[in-house]
């Protein structure tokens, strides 16, 4: 620690090799496996919805500004990060057929998004063509 420096939170580790965490602390993969598979249940048990920022005013007329979570990327995350910690576990055979599935899913999301953009452009000039008729008939009958 430098002792110039008064900042409790400024600390160095010199020597990284042999440090330790609190002697009851020891690492155990089966239990950091289990709590991300907890954390991926408790994710996806609530409404998956995106975030939004709540404003209120506060007696003294400030405007406090609050973030309610998006819980559909915290599931997300809570997947990608249990994948990070069973990597370690995966066999040849579990890596390909997770690779195949990704695949395929990426697959999918192309198909939905180009659907979703065609019925988009769709319903747009169909949706200006109405508008010009609608236009058109309305002003000719009222002449």
């Amino acid at each position: 620690m430098d002792t110039d420096n008064k900042n409790p939170n400024d600390f160095e580790v010199s020597d990284v090799e042999n440090y330790r965490g609190d002697k009851l602390q020891v690492f155990n993969h089966q239990i950091l496996v289990m709590e991300s598979l907890r954390k991926i249940n408790e994710a996806g048990s609530h409404e998956l919805r995106p975030g939004w920022f709540n404003e209120k005013m506060d007696r003294q007329g400030n405007t406090v500004r609050s973030y309610v979570e998006d819980t559909r990327s915290k599931f997300i995350e809570c997947i990608k990060t249990a994948m990070m910690n069973m990597e370690c576990d995966y066999d040849k055979e579990a890596e390909e057929y997770i690779n195949d599935c990704i695949e395929k899913l990426t697959d999918e999301k192309t198909k939905l998004l180009n659907s979703q953009w065609d019925w988009f452009n769709n319903f747009f000039f169909s949706f200006v063509n109405f508008s010009i008729q609608s236009f058109i008939y309305s002003s000719a009958s009222l002449s």
